[in-house]
């Protein structure tokens, strides 16, 4: 006995019919009729009594199909459940903030899924102080996020490229025809800062030595450059996240501020076999070019 044979035995059950049940499983009348007597002659009893009118199940046909339906979603239950494990063990956990997104994640997931084209990835956008919680929470099995290195974590960390953080000012602003400012000149200026967490904007400050006029409870950057846009308030964020229709230009820092975008990860953490396979990915395989892009170190 088959669950196919099961199958079609249901169907003929429903439709009384062998022709109207061979349409609906798309097979030939003759394969479905056969499959129907070779599963009467394993169990020896008639299943349906034959007319040219109908099929009518017998008593032993109506007892078959109240188990043969039980197995069916048994069986459709089991695979289910396999499938969704066998994606699961597919699928890769990522957190990102928003400058990794832009800066670092295309050319990573680009790379990755062409390498292995199974893979199935399921982002998750927030700041760095909440994916680094998720992760030593268990949460997440990857972040990768901009950070200083004054921030505290018990967790791994690879650098995967660096960014520079430039000053940024509405293109109408005294500063935005100067190519450079020092971290002195900064301090005459007024700045809108974002404040993702209350445990790493202390840092933030002291770090980049800015003075913040507006602080922004948010993680996103285009909160931050709508503000820049319509004010003389000063922005920092990476150069690279300007488009050419925001309304806005970065002016280097002297010295420069180039902040690394690392990915995290707990040792201790079970890792599934694509797990394990995108982070050796990521340790061993080199995707920019850090030459130019010494660590931060605070001036």
């Amino acid at each position: 006995m088959t669950l196919i044979q099961l199958e079609y035995f249901c169907e003929v059950y429903k439709c009384h019919n062998f022709s109207k049940a061979a349409d609906a499983m798309n097979i030939s009348q003759p394969s479905i009729s056969i499959a129907i007597s070779n599963l009467e002659t394993e169990l020896g009893v008639p299943l349906f009594r034959r007319s040219k009118r109908q099929i009518l199940p017998t008593e032993e046909g109506d007892m078959l199909y109240g188990m043969a339906i039980s197995l069916l979603h048994m069986a459709f239950d089991i695979t289910e459940k396999f499938r969704i494990m066998s994606e699961k063990n597919l699928r890769i956990d990522l957190g990102a903030t928003f400058t990794s997104s832009e800066l670092a994640i295309p050319q990573i997931l680009s790379t990755y899924t062409k390498l292995y084209p199974q893979a199935q990835f399921n982002l998750t956008s927030n700041s760095a102080y909440a994916l680094m919680r998720a992760v030593e929470n268990d949460e997440l099995p990857f972040a990768i996020v901009t950070m200083l290195d004054t921030y505290k974590t018990s967790l791994s960390l690879h650098t995967i490229r660096y960014c520079e953080v430039c000053v940024v000012v509405a293109q109408n602003h005294p500063l935005a025809g100067k190519h450079s400012i020092t971290h002195d000149e900064m301090k005459d200026y007024q700045f809108a800062l974002l404040k993702s967490n209350e445990l790493h904007f202390p840092i933030d400050i002291e770090a980049f030595g800015v003075t913040g006029k507006v602080t922004i409870t948010s993680p996103q950057i285009s909160t931050l450059k709508h503000m820049v846009r319509v004010s003389n308030i000063c922005g920092m964020f990476s150069k690279e996240l300007i488009q050419p229709d925001d309304g806005i230009v970065a002016i280097h820092v002297d010295p420069p501020i180039y902040m690394p975008i690392v990915l995290l990860w707990k040792p201790s953490r079970y890792f599934s076999a694509m797990e394990k396979c995108f982070l050796n990915f990521i340790l061993k395989t080199p995707l920019f070019d850090n030459s130019e892009y010494p660590p931060y170190n605070k001036a």
